[in-house]
């Protein structure tokens, strides 16, 4: 066989280095400025550490090898604690938001998903700071962790894998008709989202299927 090597004299700045698979190795990201990395083998993660000085929504911009349905990558947002604050899979072209709720060092993880690719991926992180009212927390999963609801408000959420469920909480003063707005990131007939409507026993009030933009109206 043959083999070339060439070499391009400058700042290695915008690439991963490894070992970057833990916390104390993390790369440090500049906001607003891509980074490329590789996942040298279907075991290797790649963790990348960036700063925030305020309350805000945190956006991951990622630019995929691939152009694929299936999940090639898995993206993982963690608080300085190791607290996991969302997680993501793809295999394409993607661009995720999650709120912070304070200043301080942030780190995203990347791994394989259900599939192994080692083809270069970017990264770019950038932070709006402001109020995190507006869009769901994570883990919001169960009654007891459901984000509270303001009437009237909209509620900003994106399901994180297949098996991801958001739940909310709101409160009324008496009886009467609950309308649900959804606006929904597509307008197709199949059913990508479903969404159902309990009481505060759990008792089911309607479950409701849709792909596009829907109103639902439930005695309550």
């Amino acid at each position: 066989y043959s083999v070339t090597v060439n070499h391009t004299e400058g700042s290695t700045s915008g690439f991963e280095s490894e070992a970057n698979d833990t916390l104390d190795t993390a790369d440090a990201l500049t906001l607003g400025t891509a980074i490329t990395g590789q996942l040298k083998s279907d075991l290797d993660i790649d963790i990348y550490e960036f700063t925030v000085n305020a309350a805000g929504t945190v956006t991951l911009a990622f630019d995929s090898p691939l152009s694929s349905s299936l999940s090639y990558f898995e993206l993982e947002l963690h608080d300085s604690s190791d607290k996991r604050l969302n997680l993501y899979l793809t295999g394409s072209d993607q661009t995720f938001e999650t709120a912070v709720a304070a200043a301080g060092t942030y780190y995203v993880g990347i791994t394989k998903s259900t599939y192994f690719t080692d083809a270069a991926y970017k990264l770019t992180v950038n932070h709006t700071a402001g109020s995190t009212a507006g869009f769901e927390s994570e883990a919001n999963d169960t009654f007891a962790t459901a984000d509270p609801l303001t009437l009237g408000t909209a509620m900003t959420g994106q399901l994180s894998t297949s098996a991801d469920v958001d739940v909310y909480k709101c409160t009324v003063d008496a009886a009467g008709v609950i309308t649900l707005l959804f606006d929904s990131p597509l307008n197709s007939s199949l059913n990508y989202f479903r969404f159902g409507l309990y009481d505060s026993s759990g008792n089911t009030l309607g479950f409701y299927w849709t792909g596009q933009a829907r109103t639902i109206s439930a005695a309550a």
